[in-house]
Order: C-alpha cells, then sequence, then structure tokens
C-alpha cells in the first residue's frame, strides 16, 4: 500500500470515529525542524531510535513472543543501559497534513501552526 493511501486513509478514520462538532487536534513532526532541535531530517520517511532500559524489557520481550510482529532492529549502547529500537516515523512538509484533511469528507481545517518542531493542526468534524 502506498505511503498516501495510509496517511489518507489514517486521517479518514479519525473523520468516522469523531461525532459532529467535535474538535481534533494533529501533532506532528515536521520536517522543517527549528534551530533547537537535535534531530535533521533528510528524508520525510525516516527511522529514529527508541530507548528501552533493560529493566522494562522482560516484559517487551515477553509480549513479542506471542504477537506477529517483524523482528524490531536493535542495538544495545551505553554499556547496556539501553535496548534502541528502530521505529517508523513520517515527518510532514508544511501544508501536507491540511492536503490530506482537504480530501477527507466532514473534516475542516480550523488553524495550523508550527510549535518546537511540531505541525500543529486543529480540525472540526462538520
Amino acid at each position: 500500500m502506498k505511503n498516501h493511501d495510509v496517511k489518507f486513509n489514517m486521517h479518514s478514520e479519525l473523520g468516522r470515529i469523531v461525532k459532529s462538532g467535535q474538535r481534533i487536534l494533529i501533532l506532528a513532526w515536521a520536517l522543517e525542524q527549528d534551530e533547537r532541535s537535535k534531530r535533521v531530517f533528510k528524508e520525510q520517511d525516516v527511522l529514529v531510535d527508541w530507548k528501552l532500559q533493560h529493566k522494562y524489557a522482560k516484559g517487551i520481550a515477553e509480549s513479542e513472543k506471542n504477537a506477529e510482529v517483524n523482528e524490531p532492529q536493535v542495538s544495545t549502547e551505553d554499556d547496556k543501559k539501553w535496548i534502541v529500537y528502530q521505529r517508523y516515523c513520517h515527518v510532514y512538509r508544511e501544508g501536507e497534513i491540511e492536503s490530506l484533511i482537504a480530501q477527507v469528507p466532514g473534516l475542516k481545517v480550523e488553524k495550523t501552526c508550527y510549535s518546537r518542531s511540531n505541525w500543529c493542526v486543529f480540525l472540526r468534524k462538520l
């Protein structure tokens, strides 16, 4: 399935599950990171580190035995203090979320702002 289709389906599902008149807030990482950010994105589809302390890993490992999931890309660092999973993220360009929402019947963008390297999009279900 195309990445666009996945994102469109996600926003369509928001429109389906929210009652008329209710508001929705979408917060998403921006491709355009501000000067305070530690991250620089060269692409929109990226893998980013998610660090898990070993003391919490036992419960995760047990739940993964029963789950049908792909093996995570795992590495350890900092003297074996952390397990580092690579998680997929899509970072949004300016206007991308609004463009997707415009294709979803019954959702209306009320306001968009940029805050600390994130796009904030306020919607209303009509």
